[in-house]
């Protein structure tokens, strides 16, 4: 199985989160980054006449059973260093090129 990376901030939301929870606990995997926006609810929605109610009905687990009521915590929290415009001189990029090499 080839290493995998991913990165989180406080924009990963919603679909984003369920989609590090996917991720979270697998070997060789590391999610760097910053905790996420914290919106890691499912939804059901409810019919009223001819309107939708939506209600938080649950939280979001991991394949070891961890459940996220709130945000996703990556592995290795890098808050600083963002460089959209320049990716090699991000602090996230880095940060996952030298795990990768690592391994």
């Amino acid at each position: 199985m080839a290493p995998g990376r991913g990165g989180t901030s406080q924009i990963t939301a919603s679909a984003g989160e369920m989609l590090a929870v996917a991720f979270k606990g697998r070997d060789q995997t590391l999610i760097m980054g910053e905790k996420t926006a914290g919106y890691s609810t499912m939804v059901s929605e409810f019919r009223l006449g001819n309107s939708y109610l939506g209600l938080s009905s649950s939280f979001i687990a991991d394949r070891n059973g961890t459940v996220y009521e709130e945000y996703v915590q990556p592995d290795v929290e890098i808050v600083e260093g963002d460089n959209f415009e320049q990716l090699q001189a991000d602090a996230k990029v880095q940060a996952a090129l030298h795990w990768l090499k690592k391994q």
